[in-house]
């Protein structure tokens, strides 16, 4: 899951042979370099989402052995740092897609025992606070992408 400012590219979660919480790094002014370690997520999982704003990020759903609510921050400023929980998402899932506004960001889709239509949206200038539902995709749906 990727957020971002102006320098840095931040990733988090993801799954090898077991779920993670790491958060990565990134210079996006240079083209070549490895990735480093940020510190964690609140909770270690896969198939989340990412949103940001111009200052904060948030990490939202995933799934362990059960589908998560979570919503995570970070300051997109600081390069080191856990996460912090922030809210909840409306309808636990995880295969979520995550799209940014200048002002809000939203969660679409992804699948919560069945595939799901719901988009929820938080505040990008919050720090806590549950996502709040918009309405919902054409199409239930799941691993899709946003832009």
């Amino acid at each position: 899951m990727f957020g971002y400012n102006k320098i840095y590219g931040f990733y988090g979660g993801g799954y090898t042979n077991d779920y993670s919480n790491v958060i990565d790094y990134i210079d996006i002014t240079l083209l070549t370099g490895n990735a480093a370690d940020r510190y964690d997520l609140s909770v270690a999982r896969r198939a989340l989402a990412g949103v940001s704003g111009s200052i904060y990020g948030f990490y939202g759903g995933g799934s362990t052995t059960v589908n998560l609510d979570t919503i995570d921050y970070i300051d997109l400023t600081l390069l080191t740092g856990n996460a912090t929980d922030r809210g909840d998402l409306t309808v636990a899932r995880y295969g979520l897609a995550g799209v940014s506004g200048s002002i809000y960001g939203f969660f679409g889709g992804g699948y919560s025992g069945e595939y799901s239509n719901v988009i929820d949206y938080i505040d990008l200038t919050l720090l806590t606070g549950n996502a709040t539902d918009r309405g919902d995709l054409t199409v239930a749906r799941w691993d899709s992408a946003g832009v």
